[in-house]
């Protein structure tokens, strides 16, 4: 239904408000999913990424110390893994 939404809203030329995402996630070496958003973290070496694009390196603003990050955060590390900018992510 959100999908159909989505594409109602961008096909009328119009605007869609975006959720904040809420929450928390602890990321594991590995496997990492909020939201129907998945990346992979390599935890030794700081790094994100998404299959078939380049490993890159976390933002030193997004702390990963504690391996629980924001449900924004997250949203900010999927972006990154996508070779976006950080500070692009809503």
């Amino acid at each position: 239904m959100k999908r159909a939404a989505l594409i109602l809203t961008f096909a009328l030329g119009g605007c869609l408000a975006v959720e904040e995402p809420a929450g928390t996630v602890t990321l594991q070496d590995g496997w990492n999913c909020d939201q129907d958003r998945c990346l992979r973290y390599f935890e030794d070496l700081n790094m994100v990424q998404i299959t078939g694009m380049e490993m890159i390196r976390v933002p030193d603003r997004i702390d990963t110390s504690s391996s629980v990050v924001s449900s924004r955060d997250f949203l900010r590390l999927f972006y990154v893994a996508q070779g976006a900018d950080w500070l692009d992510a809503p």
